[in-house]
């Protein structure tokens, strides 16, 4: 009998159009660059591996599903036991697209990842945060800003990339999240959010 995971994995393997000519579709996705002499994919597979996640959906972009997988199978040689699906999505799909687009491949809970997470936090961190506290989303961020590599270099140049996000100290919960990309002027905030 099948049993159904506790939670399944979805990998966005995105196109990294910022990262060209290093990343280029038509020779090395983005997923597949060497860090470390691995390939970046490397990184999530083992995280996702330390926690016992076998499920694994790859979100990738035309062109790129056959590069992706003759990878993927390299580095899950001698592995048991871990099924992963490469799943092409339209090229200039966001996050939220991807997700649409593979909605019927997800069946449980899911962990979602870019390819280009490299974290040495455990993953059991998430997991067990989700476990107690049951939410309806877990999320971990970072200051980029506050990231030792970062001090060493100037500051970078604002694309219009950047994210708000408000979270309660007392809570931990995010009370506001946007993108400086679909904001005008102006971040509009209730005053109860602000009077706390």
């Amino acid at each position: 009998m099948l049993t159904t995971p506790e939670f399944q994995a979805v990998i966005l393997a995105g196109f990294g159009s910022r990262l060209y000519p290093l990343a280029d579709g038509d020779s090395v996705p983005k997923a597949l660059l060497p860090i470390a002499n691995r390939p970046m994919i490397a990184y999530q597979l083992d995280w996702l591996e330390e926690a016992n996640i076998r499920d694994i959906i790859i979100a990738a972009y035309p062109g790129a599903r056959g590069k992706i997988n003759g990878v993927v199978q390299s580095l899950l040689e001698g592995s048991t036991g871990t099924k992963v699906q490469i799943v092409e999505v339209p090229e200039n799909s966001g996050s939220a697209d991807a997700l649409r687009t593979i909605k019927t491949k997800i069946k449980t809970d899911f962990i979602v990842i870019s390819c280009d997470l490299i974290t040495d936090i455990p993953v059991h961190y998430l997991i067990n945060s989700f476990r107690l506290q049951n939410p309806t989303m877990t999320a971990f961020f970072y200051d980029a800003g506050n990231l030792e590599a970062s001090t060493d270099r100037p500051a970078a140049k604002d694309d219009g990339l950047g994210e708000f996000i408000g979270i309660d100290d007392q809570s931990s919960r995010v009370l506001i999240m946007a993108s400086k990309a679909d904001l005008d002027d102006d971040l509009e905030l209730r005053v109860s959010m602000i009077a706390k």
